[in-house]
């Protein structure tokens, strides 16, 4: 269920900054959760939200009240993240 309701978030994250104006330095920060991190499709995900963002700088964060079961998996794809968008 986290994982849909993660993707619903991502499009009304879009849909209300797609026409702010802000500054340079401006982010948007969101908690991931590792169960998402651990999901196939998270890479894509985070990149068509980066994509669709445009210049607003994306923050990730882990949810820390959730259990990471797999560590080296979640651990990996939060890297892929980072290296895609650098």
């Amino acid at each position: 269920m986290i994982i849909p309701l993660s993707r619903h978030l991502f499009e009304l994250i879009v849909h209300d900054v797609i026409n702010w104006t802000v500054p340079d330095d401006f982010y948007i920060s969101v908690n991931i959760s590792p169960a998402h991190l651990m999901d196939d499709g998270f890479i894509q995900d985070i990149e068509a939200l980066r994509t669709r963002l445009g210049t607003i700088t994306l923050m990730l964060e882990l949810t820390e009240r959730s259990l990471i079961v797999e560590p080296s998996q979640v651990a990996e794809n939060f890297q892929r993240s980072v290296k895609k968008a650098c």
